[in-house]
């Protein structure tokens, strides 16, 4: 009888085996014909790491009256912008490489993406744009590294997001640990790049002494059917060393950024 029960579960160890076997290869095969779905996008695998690449070409085209822009800083406050503007541009076009590899300390993923968004040339004749690059970045299990978008971000990811969203934007080198709890909360301790701008009473823009501590971002989430909520928080050290302002003036500067 002991012979046979151990024959059995010898038996039921193998079968476990294969059918795991038989579930990677099926779920393989399922992200393999998921990506395949993706336009722009080109997959190879080895025998660890899959390697994407992908992009796209953006052509977007608009007609303002006045003159206007995208940037909320630039929108003209009174009839000062030209009395109609047409404006063509690929410069959103993108291109990325992605890769994800299997190991001990969990999945290692990295993402390099850039578009041409960068130094703007002339409508004349070429309608050139600079190289610009958005995210290079490595994640190994919970940690990662690089400059990507910030925890602040509601959508603190590394994949690539192919349509546009209603976020808060702030992509800067940083250093991130991400905590999963039962996957319905999510917390992110961030180390993130500092860069402080300031303005005096009479509104001009004062940069500063260099930072010297970086930017400590805490994020909050709770995922759910209907949805997420988030709660983010920033630390930052701030000396201003640009200006002389008087003790009246120091505190409604301290009442603005404490606000």
């Amino acid at each position: 009888m002991a012979l046979t029960t151990e024959a059995a579960e010898d038996i039921s160890i193998e079968e476990l085996n294969a059918q795991i076997e038989t579930l990677k290869k099926r779920l393989d095969a399922y992200e393999s014909k998921q990506t395949s779905k993706q336009k722009g996008i080109l997959e190879l695998k080895t025998a660890q790491t899959v390697l994407t690449i992908g992009g796209r070409i953006d052509l977007y085209s608009n007609y303002s009256w006045p003159e206007a822009t995208y940037s909320a800083k630039s929108i003209p406050l009174e009839s000062s912008g030209e009395n109609g503007q047409l404006n063509m541009s690929a410069k959103y076009s993108r291109f990325w490489i992605k890769t994800r590899t299997p190991s001990i300390y969990g999945p290692i993923r990295t993402l390099i993406e850039s578009d041409f968004n960068g130094v703007p040339g002339t409508e004349t004749n070429t309608n050139s744009y600079g190289l610009r690059l958005r995210h290079a970045y490595i994640q190994v299990g919970n940690w990662g590294v690089g400059q990507t978008n910030s925890a602040f971000n509601a959508q603190a990811t590394l994949d690539v997001l192919l349509i546009a969203i209603n976020d808060t934007l702030v992509r800067q080198p940083l250093i991130r640990y991400k905590i999963y709890e039962d996957r319905s909360y999510t917390y992110d301790i961030s180390f993130e790049q500092p860069e402080t701008t300031l303005l005096d009473p009479d509104a001009n823009i004062i940069t500063p002494k260099d930072d010297v501590l970086p930017d400590v971002i805490v994020r909050l989430a709770y995922h759910s059917d209907w949805g997420k909520l988030g709660f983010s928080f920033m630390g930052r050290y701030i000396v201003q060393d640009q200006a002389q302002l008087s003790n009246g003036t120091a505190l409604e500067l301290l009442e603005v950024l404490a606000s």
